[in-house]
């Protein structure tokens, strides 16, 4: 009886394996979906989908449906270059198709028949509505991380720029951190912290259980409500973070970190006396001889 209950389990656990591990990558990018037609608008079943990231030069090809519907899934973030082929019709190409964190781009393909070898290339656009998502949130993008100024270099802290986000105003509880966001009114202790698809939340406090600088962050999502399941874990907000990886042309930066009191703002004590009157600091130079 023991051995049959092991088999049945180990059965399961195979046949939800690939669906677990299908959501687990979703969090880490994002969906690309389509169709393939002619002219007239009839579906073209078997057209080849090719789609490279001009970063990396990673190809992933799939073939449209018999509805000529394809779909290419679990796409890192960055900019790609998507071909739709099929025997006897003009190649088409979509340059500049760019795909962020959690986000599902729709590109649909027309077809023309051709009478020799023939390429049309068409300049995509950034969709300007997401009209497949019901959460709540954004992301926040390389650009943003590397250009707005931050305290101590904290880039999560970039995360209040979403509505919804706010700094979290509760006294620190134990050794260990919180990411300090209040998403909706919720403690930041009931936020999840996630890198690269996994979660890095202490399971015992709720703070974050490792931080890194912001060289290595590529873009980051937050979700303040309604976010799908695959997230989970939260009964606040969602930081989904997406780290860099290797790419065609060599790139590095550099950041000076300077900070001098002379900058900052006068202290009370600085404008005023023990009595509240409005006081002026002299600076008195000695030279000796």
């Amino acid at each position: 009886m023991r051995r049959v209950l092991h088999s049945a389990a180990s059965g399961v656990l195979a046949l939800l394996l690939p669906w677990v591990a299908a959501g687990q990558a979703r969090t880490t990018g994002g969906d690309l979906h389509g169709a393939v037609r002619d002219a007239t608008g009839a579906s073209l079943s078997g057209g080849r989908i090719s789609v490279v990231n001009v970063e990396t030069n990673v190809d992933r090809t799939v073939v449209a449906d018999a509805a000529g519907r394809f779909v290419v899934a679990a796409l890192p973030p960055g900019t790609y270059r998507v071909t739709a082929a099929a025997p006897n019709f003009r190649t088409e190409v979509r340059d500049g198709v760019t795909l962020s964190l959690g986000q599902v781009v729709d590109i649909d393909f027309a077809l023309s028949v051709a009478v020799a070898a023939q390429l049309v290339t068409v300049s995509a656009d950034a969709p300007m509505v997401a009209t497949s998502k019901i959460e709540v949130g954004s992301v926040i993008d390389q650009r943003q991380i590397q250009s707005l100024p931050s305290n101590g270099r904290n880039f999560i802290g970039f995360a209040a720029l979403v509505p919804g986000v706010a700094p979290d105003r509760t006294p620190l509880q134990g050794a260990a951190a919180t990411s300090g966001l209040s998403f909706a009114g919720q403690r930041a202790r009931s936020n999840n912290i996630m890198v690269d698809g996994l979660d890095n939340n202490d399971p015992v406090m709720g703070a974050v259980r490792a931080t890194f600088g912001q060289e290595t962050v590529r873009e980051f999502q937050v979700l303040v409500d309604s976010y799908s399941a695959e997230f989970g874990g939260a009964s606040g907000g969602v930081v989904n973070i997406v780290t860099k990886s290797g790419t065609n042309r060599p790139q590095g930066s550099a950041f000076l970190f300077f900070r001098d009191k002379t900058l900052n703002a006068k202290s009370y004590f600085d404008r005023y006396d023990t009595f509240g009157m409005p006081v002026e600091l002299e600076i008195i130079f000695e030279i000796s001889e």
